[in-house]
């Protein structure tokens, strides 16, 4: 008998049976006290993430720095190598940016408005500076298409705008290089193309993927993709402790 012509990726159906959890954990009344539904919208979100991501990437919350002394503010869901110790800098967490892998900003509903939102707090990310490593972690396919060289910057939201008419309001605004992801539940995918993993088709830096499944499919790809290269570099820190002989105290 002739091969059956597989019409959906292995993969639609488990991701879209998680969609379908997700939206109806997050629509489900009195699920999303209005007292607490940013915390909620997180911890059904960061659920999810736990599932799925690699052992060696963990999930926290909190500041990110980099040598050079530049200060993002608190991020709610910041993905880091499992190695990547806080800088402890009185109650807060604060992260050297170095091993931040990945800063994901949760909204309930991205409209335009709020997806411009979520764009102004991750160019805090992309303005940091990370520090190169001294010699090249181990060679993968991954890194021979893209090395992430500052983290993967996400925003993410349970329903929101059509997905074109989102991709027009990057375009028109000044944050249009920020996002390399923008995943709505209720809708699907934006991809940016400098990530360089994916033949997206027409014209842009970004393509559009519908589908409730292609939301948490697209994200997952890339975290678990990505990863591998993210994880087998150095942690290169030696700018927050340079110069050498201005540790004495004044």
């Amino acid at each position: 008998m002739p091969e059956t012509v597989r019409l959906q990726p292995l993969l639609y159906e488990n991701f879209k049976k998680w969609a379908d959890v997700l939206l109806a954990w997050y629509k489900q009344p009195g699920k999303l006290s209005p007292s607490n539904i940013g915390l909620n919208r997180e911890l059904l979100f960061t659920e999810f993430l736990n599932k799925v991501l690699p052992p060696r990437l963990v999930l926290r919350r909190g500041e990110i720095w980099d040598g050079s002394g530049n200060k993002t503010g608190q991020f709610e869901v910041i993905i880091l190598r499992d190695d990547a110790a806080s800088l402890g800098v009185g109650y807060a967490d604060v992260f050297p940016v170095e091993g931040v892998f990945a800063v994901i900003e949760v909204k309930s509903k991205l409209d335009i408005g709020k997806l411009r939102q979520g764009l102004k707090q991750l160019e805090r990310v992309q303005r940091l500076r990370p520090a190169r490593a001294a010699r090249p972690g181990r060679a993968t396919s991954v890194s021979q298409l893209y090395t992430p060289v500052r983290p993967l910057l996400c925003a993410f939201g349970y329903e929101g705008t059509a997905l074109e008419r989102l991709r027009a309001g990057i375009m028109n605004s000044e944050y249009r290089d920020v996002p390399d992801l923008v995943c709505v539940v209720d809708q699907g995918a934006i991809i940016n193309k400098r990530l360089g993993l994916l033949s997206c088709v027409g014209n842009g830096p970004y393509c559009v993927c519908p589908g409730k499944a292609a939301s948490l499919a697209w994200l997952y790809f890339y975290l678990v993709t990505l990863s591998a290269n993210f994880i087998a570099r150095e942690f290169p820190l030696n700018q927050y402790f340079e110069p050498f002989d201005g540790w004495a105290d004044n």
